[in-house]
């Protein structure tokens, strides 16, 4: 079984996931759609609003590629 991670590290894990988002291209999207909501089960709080805000942003990306 893995420790949970501090809270400094799940910020970074985010940070790394939306510096990744932005580099995903539009057939993989889902895949990190999935990554995130992975993630955001055992979050809460201010952490939690932040995957949020990523998974908002992911979404949005894909639709725009979908509509494209």
């Amino acid at each position: 079984m893995t420790a949970p991670l501090a809270p400094q590290d799940i910020t970074e894990v985010l940070r790394q996931l939306e510096d990744r988002a932005d580099q995903t291209p539009a057939p993989d999207l889902r895949h990190r759609i999935k990554e995130v909501h992975r993630l955001m089960s055992g979050l809460c709080g201010d952490a939690r609003e932040h995957a949020e805000a990523l998974l908002l942003k992911l979404r949005f990306r894909l639709e725009e590629a979908v509509v494209a």
